[in-house]
């Protein structure tokens, strides 16, 4: 099989189909009406070699896990797929390209990953996961600090050594979460659901039932 030639994957988080540098818009080619894959979009001012780099300009950068990592407040992640030969350096956790296709990811999917164990060590800060039915979900060593989880249904789910510091989990559906080794500092817990069957050896400096500083 020529390797040149098989479909590499990784994820793009982009603010209203564009990402912003020092105040400066770049927009992104989304999929049109009825094509799953977008048109490629190319990297400007690209070197002409390859340069094992996975930071730096002239490269188009996505991560090869879920992230929100600088990405812009309120964005949206997207599947994007490359070719061994986009790549212009890369390490374990992203690579830089000369260019790229973009897919939606439907809400109903990305949920579905994260039931699968795909956020595992997802980094997911700030995400907007509001009344999500998150129940099962793998998001063990996941960092979700500050995500609005307000209402989520988390039963079940995998949370142990996750960072949930600042998270909103107001209302939410812990029963028989493991939360053993999770960060909770800051956490607003006020009305969720903890039942004895929720694994809780927390980090915290609130009281888990209460949602109150401890005395």
């Amino acid at each position: 099989m020529d390797e040149t030639k098989v479909w590499k994957y990784g994820y793009k988080a982009l603010f209203n189909g564009a990402t912003y540098y020092d105040d400066n818009e770049f927009p992104y080619n989304l999929p049109s009406k009825g094509n799953i894959w977008s048109d490629w979009t190319e990297a400007p001012n690209q070197p002409l070699l390859a340069d094992n780099k996975a930071c730096g300009a002239g490269g188009l950068h996505i991560h090869l896990k879920p992230s929100f990592q600088y990405a812009h407040s309120g964005c949206s992640l997207w599947l994007a797929r490359y070719l061994a030969t986009d790549m212009l350096g890369g390490n374990l956790d992203k690579v830089r390209l000369r260019r790229l296709q973009l897919c939606r990811i439907p809400l109903k999917s990305f949920l579905h990953m994260m039931r699968r164990g795909q956020f595992i060590g997802a980094y997911l800060i700030g995400a907007n996961l509001r009344g999500a039915n998150l129940e099962g979900a793998n998001l063990r060593d996941a960092n979700l600090e500050g995500a609005n989880l307000r209402g989520a249904n988390l039963e079940g789910a995998n949370l142990r050594d996750a960072n949930l510091i600042g998270a909103h989990l107001i209302g939410a559906n812990l029963e028989g979460a493991n939360l053993r080794g999770a960060y909770l500092i800051g956490a607003h817990l006020r009305g969720a659901i903890l039942t004895d069957g929720t694994e809780w050896n927390v980090n915290t400096d609130m009281d888990v039932f209460t949602g109150k500083p401890r005395e």
